[in-house]
């Protein structure tokens, strides 16, 4: 997408600043100035400071004031109320504002699920003469979270035809909601836009997703194979094509397809929870454990909220890698698994470093020198010496090997 190329360009002040704006722009393009400004709160702690400190500042510009208020307490820096009250102090204070200060506080009031206050601010957007471009986006997400998925898509229909700057992103979210709630629906209706034009890359995308959810997989496949043909894709798009292919792959049974996608996505963009999380998905579809906690572990390294979903996922996990290993163990000579060296005073952190290591069995543990075992990553002269004591207690008692000098 153009507007996150854009983004990635610009320095960080500036984007805090465009989060004021953003209430101007189309839904997508708003989700996406939201989520960067985030990351580099998160990224930048020198600016989160600057944030801090300058939004209670008198010096300090209104428009400035209001994106670093959105964004503090979209990470949760500040508590709800305390934005609440620094948004309507602005647009007592600044008339010209009022509007941008106004969508905010009703973000802000969805994302802690306050639909009630939300809903009565919006209830003017909501009627055809009292639609504004701002508030067509948190209009949107109201009515999805108050399950009227259908006056959502009247919205965006007439939203599309009133700011035609906007259409192709507004038909574009319209297309989404009726991909979750009618993809019929919405494949005629991408037929149309076809015939008129060749479709966007996000029109595309929604094809697919509207093609897979009627379990036409295959199509689907091919749809997103096009769309990642184009080499202008900016690294975002292919990014989210790759995600979307994968996911259809695995859909129809493809695991290893699936995979490959991710991996290829992962490539381009390392460091991306949400990949590392689906890719984990598809290891574990295909039974392969270890890996599948591998790249869940990484993912909530990465995104620490992530276990409030994952937890239980992530024990199942660690349980299948336990249960594997204690098979291999019972039936290869290589021995047993490190797991079982929780028993001796390893801790189970301690435990997947190994893994994360390869050092799955305990007889090639007790091979390594120290300098090997140092050369894993966190494990250091104190970390060695545990694991010597616990190596050593489990071969003495289980007389399996003799046990590793000690340095």
């Amino acid at each position: 997408m153009a507007i996150m190329l854009a983004l990635q360009q610009m320095p960080p002040e500036e984007v805090m600043v465009l989060t004021a704006r953003m209430y101007r722009l189309a839904p997508q393009a708003v989700l996406e100035i939201v989520r960067v400004a985030t990351e580099i709160m998160v990224a930048d702690p020198r600016l989160r400071l600057m944030a801090m400190s300058g939004r209670s500042a008198p010096t300090t510009p209104l428009l400035q004031r209001l994106g670093w208020t959105l964004v503090l307490a979209k990470r949760g820096y500040i508590e709800l109320d305390e934005a609440l009250k620094d948004l309507r102090s602005i647009r007592e204070e600044a008339p010209a504002l009022a509007t941008n200060a106004a969508m905010m506080e009703i973000d802000l009031l969805l994302d802690k699920g306050r639909a009630e206050e939300a809903g009565a601010m919006l209830a003017p957007y909501l009627e055809p003469e009292g639609m504004i471009e701002s508030a067509v986006a948190n209009c949107v997400r109201y009515l999805k979270e108050q399950g009227k998925w259908e006056g959502a898509v009247r919205l965006l229909d007439r939203a599309a035809a009133t700011f035609p700057d906007s259409k192709q992103d507004l038909r574009e979210a319209m297309i989404d909601i009726l991909v979750d709630h009618d993809a019929e629906r919405a494949l005629k209706y991408l037929e149309e836009l076809e015939a008129e034009a060749p479709l966007s890359v996000g029109l595309s995308i929604s094809q697919a997703n509207a093609l897979g959810a009627r379990q036409r997989h295959a199509a689907a496949i091919e749809t997103m194979n096009e769309v990642l043909k184009d080499d202008q894709l900016t690294t975002t798009d292919r990014v989210f094509g790759l995600r979307v292919r994968a996911k259809w792959h695995l859909r129809a049974d493809h695991a290893e397809d699936a995979i490959q996608s991710y991996q290829e996505a992962l490539d381009l963009e390392p460091k991306q929870p949400t990949t590392l999380l689906r890719l984990s998905e598809a290891l574990e579809e295909d039974e392969r454990w270890s890996e599948a906690y591998s790249r869940l572990r990484d993912a909530i390294a990465l995104e620490p909220k992530l276990i409030n979903r994952v937890e239980k996922r992530l024990q199942l996990l660690r349980a299948r890698v336990s249960e594997v290993e204690l098979t291999t163990a019972a039936t290869v000579s290589a021995g047993s698994p490190v797991s079982v060296l929780t028993e001796y005073g390893l801790t189970e952190k301690l435990v997947d470093k190994l893994l994360d290591a390869n050092v799955s069995t305990v007889e090639p543990l007790a091979g390594m020198t120290p300098e090997q075992l140092q050369a894993i990553p966190g494990i250091g002269p104190k970390t060695v010496e545990k694991i010597t004591r616990s190596v050593n207690a489990y071969l003495t008692e289980s007389k399996r090997a003799t046990p590793i000098p000690t340095r």
